[in-house]
């Protein structure tokens, strides 16, 4: 976990979010997740991609909630960016469009965040989502409805990248043929991106403690099984276990709402 990140979130709203979403995820089958980044990483090209595309892609490469009802979301806070996005399954995007999104936001977030209390706004966000998948859930919220108030606060959950013990060491060195002594130097890269018709592979540069030895390892992405296309015009490759309407993970087109602080 980042320091800074981790600061920004403290420990008790950390842990009243992560009961709540618990408790939604029983109620209603939605699953909630909250992602708070310090900030976004550039594209090969230099390009730095908007919070909003990161997490539509995010949302997609998680498949966040049940592939059936498409009822999933997502909230990014990143923040160097002073921005917030709610992504949203697809089953969802009539019951939260934009509007009612990017208020709920203004109204129970960013006046906290202004004042550096993210962790108090990210708990009045997802209270406020929580109470608006209930309300669906029990028939109380007409589509297109955006104005419909989210109810009582409650709480959410939060999800943190934690890192794990180095999953190099487990691979044997190209050179001295050993394992343990392998350690990634850096981040995976795109070597060729996959699509629906054929598979791709990554690459990711390590150093050997025990023979000195740099090299790459190379794993294979996965063909897919779809292409869709989202709201802004961009391109996404699915597997079937986030086709809408299958037993496997949600799609989002881009539907939800931001705003910045």
């Amino acid at each position: 976990m980042d320091k800074s990140t981790s600061k920004a979130i403290n420990p008790r709203d950390a842990r009243s979010m992560k009961n709540e979403i618990a408790k939604v995820e029983a109620e209603t089958g939605s699953e909630v997740q909250v992602l708070v980044v310090d900030s976004l990483a550039s594209s090969p090209d230099g390009l730095r991609i908007s919070p909003k595309s990161f997490a539509t892609r995010l949302f997609n490469r998680w498949q966040i909630g049940p592939g059936r009802e498409n009822n999933g979301v997502l909230v990014l806070l990143v923040l160097d960016e002073r921005r917030v996005e709610i992504e949203i399954g697809t089953g969802l995007n009539s019951y939260m469009t934009s509007d009612w999104c990017s208020k709920l936001l203004e109204r129970e977030a960013v006046p906290l965040f202004k004042q550096g209390r993210h962790g108090e706004g990210l708990v009045n966000v997802v209270e406020g989502l929580a109470q608006r998948l209930r309300d669906i859930d029990q028939g109380l919220v007409n589509p297109d409805d955006g104005t419909v108030e989210c109810g009582m606060l409650i709480a959410g959950a939060l999800v943190y990248t934690v890192t794990k013990c180095d999953p190099a060491i487990l691979r044997a060195c190209q050179g001295c043929n050993k394992r343990g002594g392998c350690f990634y130097d850096g981040d995976w890269e795109l070597g060729k991106e996959a699509t629906h018709l054929r598979p791709g592979l990554k690459q990711r540069k390590y150093r050997c403690k025990i023979c000195g030895k740099e090299g790459v390892f190379e794993e294979k992405i996965e063909q897919y099984d779809g292409v869709r296309t989202t709201r802004d015009g961009s391109v996404y490759y699915y597997y079937d276990g986030g086709d809408s309407g299958s037993d496997g993970g949600g799609f989002s087109d881009g539907g939800g709402g931001g705003a910045d602080y």
